[in-house]
């Protein structure tokens, strides 16, 4: 007898669930005590908020309010690495408790990942209508990658919604607006700028215009935020 691929996902569907379940059982208390990326994007938020954005880049000011925000009783601090202008995202939480900030940044990638699987829904579907919900339930709950990023507390939900947007605006013929979510993204530049090259290598001159709209005044602004020494501190630590 011939299964179907379908039906077999489905029928490991909740296997992938459960293993999800434990792997978030294991893990997200370890985020909670500040094992986990979120911790540096809280401090970062933190140190904006309260007049420290020139020394977002010092490693040993990260430690200290790493220390000082959740502490771990543990020598251990996660280097502030992205630019500057991201972590204006996270004042607003810095003005939580590290552990609530955790939950509401949670819920919010739970509710970017419901937007992104409506984005995406044109390439997540099967041609038979009754398997139509099927991937993007496998994007929700099953795929290793979604739910890890969830627990530590990571920015890739953020960056995975402004990449399906960039793709959703793009099939509308919007090149310039899907330039410049994927521009928002140069958070992350070492998988946006790639990107952008190929855009600009095909001439597609509204996309690479999008972008530049985007992320330039994104740098821009991190500049404003650290100053011209702590964007040299910032290369230092890249190099």
């Amino acid at each position: 007898m011939r299964i179907r691929p379908q039906v077999l996902v489905l029928r490991l569907l909740p296997i992938l669930v459960a293993h999800q379940m434990l792997l978030a059982i294991l893990y997200v208390p370890l985020a909670l005590r500040g094992f986990d990326d979120f911790r540096q994007l809280y401090t970062g938020g933190y140190m904006v908020r309260t007049g420290h954005a020139s020394e977002l880049y010092d490693y040993d000011t990260q430690r200290h309010f790493e220390d000082q925000l959740i502490p771990t009783g543990l020598n251990f601090t996660l280097p502030i690495n992205h630019l500057a202008f991201e972590a204006l995202l996270f004042v607003p939480l810095s003005l939580l408790s590290y552990k609530a900030a955790y939950w509401v940044f949670l819920a919010f990638n739970g509710a970017l990942l419901i937007l992104c699987a409506r984005l995406l829904g044109r390439w997540l579907t099967i041609e038979r209508g009754k398997w139509k919900w099927l991937p993007a339930l496998l994007l929700l709950l099953a795929f290793f990658p979604i739910p890890r990023a969830m627990e530590k507390g990571q920015d890739s939900i953020i960056l995975l919604t402004l990449l399906a947007g960039g793709l959703w605006a793009f099939d509308q013929g919007k090149e310039f607006v899907a330039g410049l979510l994927v521009g928002i993204g140069i958070f992350k530049f070492q998988v946006v700028i790639p990107i952008a090259l190929l855009f600009l290598i095909w001439r597609r001159w509204h996309f690479s215009a999008g972008f530049a709209a985007s992320a330039g005044p994104a740098a821009l602004i991190s500049l404003w935020l650290v100053g011209v020494d702590g964007a040299k501190e910032y290369v230092r630590m890249l190099l």
